[in-house]
């Protein structure tokens, strides 16, 4: 499988309606003024951010804004537990699947 770069990523992401934010590199912290507020999905706008810097990594503003809900389950810290127990309380999720990253990711 051919390795996309970060741009490429992040253009993908952007035409399934999702903002995105470039993100500083090895940090959660955003690249721009003004943080999440600044997603987008203009392919003009990513493409620059991803020109001046090409070690930033990708950001999404989940909720209204890109339409998407994100469940951050971390094994690690006890996630998959909370998540089990949750979703034993709820009920399952219906979603559509997209690998993100090295993960699979509910959209």
């Amino acid at each position: 499988m051919t390795q996309r770069s970060k741009v490429e990523v992040a253009l993908t992401y952007a035409s399934w309606g999702w903002k995105v934010l470039p993100v500083m590199a090895n940090s959660k912290l955003p690249a721009t003024a003004h943080g999440v507020h600044d997603a987008t999905d203009d392919p003009e706008q990513i493409r620059a951010w991803f020109a001046q810097n090409n070690q930033l990594n990708i950001g999404v503003a989940a909720g209204q804004a890109s339409g998407i809900i994100v469940y951050d389950i971390d094994p690690r810290n006890g996630g998959q537990d909370s998540w089990d127990e949750w979703t034993a309380k709820h009920g399952n999720l219906r979603s559509e699947e997209r690998r993100v990253g090295k993960e699979c990711r509910s959209r």
